[in-house]
Order: structure tokens, then sequence, then C-alpha cells
């Protein structure tokens, strides 16, 4: 079972604005990701390298999960609204509401290989 623990320092991570950062602590080396009709991404790294190459194109960005954050076994779903402020003065929010499965090792670090998000 997901400790609460453990997903409030990722939603805090992320809160923070700490994409890449969030990604390489709580991501696991051969997570996936697949944005809508998207093809998918494989590894952590792949993923953080991806989100540093967006944020240096924002001059600010304000990340929030709306919640409650629903939680299913070890399962997440997570609100999300990100607003983007790029550097040609443009502005994008968007929303995203993707379902998770998050796995946990037995200790408590959340960089340890055995736990992580599993995209």
């Amino acid at each position: 079972m997901l400790s609460t623990a453990l997903l409030e320092r990722f939603i805090a991570r992320v809160e923070q604005n700490a994409h890449a950062e969030a990604i390489e602590e709580f991501y696991t080396p051969d997570a996936s990701l697949q944005e809508n009709q998207g093809r998918p991404r494989v590894g952590r790294e792949a993923h953080a390298a991806r989100e540093r190459s967006i944020l240096a194109k924002a001059n600010t960005i304000v990340s929030s999960c709306v919640r409650p954050v629903f939680v299913g076994g070890d399962r997440v779903v997570i609100r999300w609204i990100f607003r983007f402020e790029w550097k040609d003065g443009t502005v994008t929010q968007m929303e995203e509401l993707p379902r998770v499965p998050f796995r946990e090792a037995l200790r408590d670090q959340p960089h340890d290989e055995g736990r992580g998000l599993v995209v």
C-alpha cells in the first residue's frame, strides 16, 4: 500500500516546480509516459531531460495539485493544473489527470531503486 507521506513528498516536489527533480527522485528507471496520442517515452533520464527542456522555455511556472488525490491500492490519480508563462510572452494553462501506478520499497527514501512511479 502506498504511504501518504511518500505521496505527499512527491506532490510537494511538483508544486515546488522541481519537475525534473521529482522525476529523478520518484520515477523508476524504466518509467514509461504517454501523453494523449503521442508515442510512449521510456526511461527516467529521458523524462527528466524532456522536463528540463520544457522548463527552460518558460519564465514562470505554477504547478498545483487539486485535491482530493485518489488512491486505490498502488494506483494514484492526481489532478494537476499547470500555468506556464513562456519566454515569448504567451501563457498556457493546462490540466492533467494522470492515473499512475506507484511502487513502494521497504526503505523510506524516495530515491530507492525499488520504489517510485511506474508511469
